[in-house]
C-alpha cells in the first residue's frame, strides 16, 4: 500500500489530518479511534503500519 493510498482512506472514513506529526511524519485522528501516525518518506508503507491503517478503517 502506498501513502497515498493510506491518507486516502483515512481521509474516507472521517480522519482528520492533526498538528503533532514530527518531520516526515504525518498524524491523524478520528473520535472514537486511536490516532494514525504515517511516514511520508517513503513510497510505501511497513506492513506494521499497513495493518494499523486497515483496522483504523474498519472501525
Amino acid at each position: 500500500m502506498t501513502v497515498r493510498e493510506a491518507i486516502r482512506l483515512l481521509l474516507d472514513v472521517g480522519f482528520v489530518e492533526v498538528n503533532g506529526g514530527k518531520g516526515s511524519h504525518r498524524k491523524f485522528e478520528k473520535a472514537g479511534c486511536r490516532p494514525v501516525i504515517i511516514t511520508s518518506h517513503a513510497k510505501e508503507i511497513s506492513r506494521v503500519v499497513e495493518r494499523t491503517v486497515r483496522k483504523a478503517v474498519e472501525q
